[in-house]
């Protein structure tokens, strides 16, 4: 088996504004770890669960309060 045979080929991605409810949301429709952060057609970061979890529950922010560039 190789890896195009399991690999997801109609990825969901993130802008570098949009809302971390929203990638929490669109991570939780896809039941995915992760989404990648693209700026136009370029790979810029990824946003995991831990990415939100510390940084926004650690740091006692609220969701709404910044978007996936601040992670």
């Amino acid at each position: 088996m190789q890896v195009k045979d399991i690999m997801t080929r109609d990825v969901e991605v993130a802008r570098r504004d949009t809302l971390v409810t929203d990638v929490a949301e669109r991570k939780r429709s896809h039941d995915s770890g992760m989404l990648p952060v693209c700026d136009g057609d370029k790979l810029v970061g990824r946003v995991m669960d831990r990415d939100i979890t510390v940084r926004a529950t650690a740091n006692k922010l609220h969701p709404n309060w910044f978007d996936a560039k601040t992670l």
